[in-house]
């Protein structure tokens, strides 16, 4: 006959085994599945419309002057074709010809590019009474307690087939150019030949004044490398990038591709503050 002790012994095993039967394991397939559908309905909030937008959007819309005081008197506005407008003067004769009206505005990415010069990346968009969509890449300089503009990009949102793949390749050539210190192949085969380079002002064009410009990527020592924060195709021919420069320059960069006539992503504008 069984003994008291032994009974208790017997009685903790059996519910011992009923608890780890009972128990989910952690990597089991149906509780990943259940960790991977609570991730989905988490919705990512973009940030505030920076006050700046929504006074551009009255101005461009009342067709008021006031418009040019959102741009420094030096800023730069470079559009699709590559034509190039400097100063506010000119940007705001620009937007009052181009007869807009917006509808809708929307600004998604706000980065602090840097901070001693009060410089911010903006990625965002607007869209007009026609429901077209046009994405625009500002960079905003503090002036006192508001922003100012001092380089403007905008091109109409298109649908395209993504094709970042090939960018990744493409950004890793410029990489592996840059860090072999061959500046001029580095800019014949990932530029433009109507490049632009934004930098301190004024505005470089062309492959030759980049390739003068770039002349410290030489330095034996140099090494860089480009981590992308935001990459986004606008349409089949521009794709947006904003990212962060790791190596002997720490700063934060801006790209924008362009596909070419070959099919091949080249950059159209680069700038770094």
């Amino acid at each position: 006959m069984l003994n008291i002790k032994s009974v208790v012994f017997i009685f903790t095993l059996i519910l011992l085994f009923i608890s780890s039967c009972s128990t989910p394991n952690p990597s089991s397939p149906s509780t990943t599945e259940q960790v991977e559908a609570k991730t989905k309905t988490v919705k990512s909030v973009p940030p505030t419309l920076l006050p700046e937008n929504n006074n551009w959007m009255s101005y461009l819309n009342a067709s008021s002057d006031s418009l040019m005081h959102l741009y420094a008197e030096d800023a730069v506005k470079v559009l699709v074709d590559g034509t190039i407008l400097s100063g506010r003067i000119a940007i705001k004769d620009y937007w009052h010809t181009a007869e807009l009206q917006i509808k809708a505005m929307e600004s998604d990415t706000v980065i602090l590019a840097h901070p001693e010069r009060g410089l911010f990346y903006e990625l965002g968009a607007f869209t007009d009474a026609n429901q077209q969509k046009y994405q625009h890449l500002i960079i905003w300089q503090m002036k006192g307690a508001a922003r100012v503009s001092v380089f403007e990009f905008v091109a109409p949102q298109l649908e395209a087939v993504e094709d970042y793949e090939a960018l990744d390749k493409r950004r890793a050539l410029w990489m592996e150019l840059c860090n072999r210190h061959e500046v001029q192949q580095l800019i014949d085969n990932l530029y433009e030949e109507e490049t632009l380079y934004f930098n301190h002002r004024p505005l470089l064009k062309g492959r030759a004044a980049l390739v003068k410009a770039y002349q410290y990527m030489k330095a034996e020592n140099y090494q860089l490398s480009l981590l992308p924060s935001v990459v986004r195709q606008v349409s089949p021919d521009f794709i947006f990038e904003i990212g962060q420069c790791a190596g002997t320059y720490q700063g934060k960069y801006i790209l924008i591709w362009q596909r070419n006539e070959q099919g091949q992503w080249n950059i159209f504008i680069d700038s770094n503050v």
